[in-house]
């Protein structure tokens, strides 16, 4: 049985190629196990994709998902280059080469086969995280944050742990990057029940679903910043 780690970075740590590279390195330097990658979309390329689709009349769902899950294949691309350059072999993959099930906007079931094979013959598999293949084998893309639920989906399959890095060090009383007069706080652990309600009044820092997954599967969560090296927030 393999030694296998899920890492997934969101938009704010892939937002140029200087923090691609800068990713890359702490996968480079930080890995001792197996790692699986997850990658979100490069910030801002979202809203943009979403912004272009509005300037047609039609409203036609496979085409809308085609182009907002284009901004993940850009960032899976461009973190693999980056590992590769550095001495890590790495191989990208959109959710439908994994391949990963989608229905209804949800996760239905992630096969592990080819990112095993992958791992064995030593390579970092780079996932597109918040897409999959529907049951008529269309680009299917999950709720904006779903990049998030890719990662801890794809560790719930494997029994890995996973580490979400975020523009913040944990998952704080109140986003400290919103709220600067408020008593701020950083929980040091929190169990999935815990984090749950958090999630649900709105705080931004995991979706929802993504802590679901984990408390069903009892995958162990770390919150942490892609930008430092402080003790993040563990869940589990």
């Amino acid at each position: 049985m393999l030694d296998i780690v899920v890492k997934k970075f969101g938009g704010t740590s892939l937002a140029s190629i200087d923090l691609i590279k800068k990713s890359a390195l702490r996968i480079k330097l930080e890995s001792t196990k197996h790692t699986i990658v997850v990658v979100s979309a490069m910030a801002g390329v979202t809203d943009n994709l979403c912004e272009m689709t509005k300037q047609f009349t039609s409203e036609n769902e496979i085409s809308q998902d085609m182009i907002i899950a284009s901004g993940e294949q850009v960032s899976s691309g461009l973190f693999a280059l980056a590992l590769n350059s550095i001495g890590v072999p790495a191989y990208p993959l959109c959710g439908w080469q994994v391949p990963i099930y989608v229905d209804s906007k949800r996760i239905i079931k992630v096969k592990t086969k080819r990112l095993i094979s992958l791992l064995k013959n030593g390579y970092t598999p780079v996932v597109t995280g918040f897409q999959g293949l529907d049951a008529d084998n269309n680009v299917g893309t999950l709720p904006r944050g779903g990049s998030d639920t890719t990662a801890v989906a794809i560790a719930a399959a494997l029994n890995a742990e996973c580490y979400i890095y975020t523009d913040v060090d944990g998952v704080y009383n109140v986003d400290p990057n919103v709220d600067t007069n408020a008593q701020i706080f950083k929980f040091e652990h929190l169990e999935y029940t815990e984090m749950l309600k958090i999630s649900a009044k709105g705080a931004k820092v995991l979706h929802y679903d993504a802590i679901s997954i984990a408390e069903k599967y009892k995958i162990r969560l770390h919150v942490l910043s892609a930008f430092n090296d402080n003790l993040g927030t563990v869940i589990n």
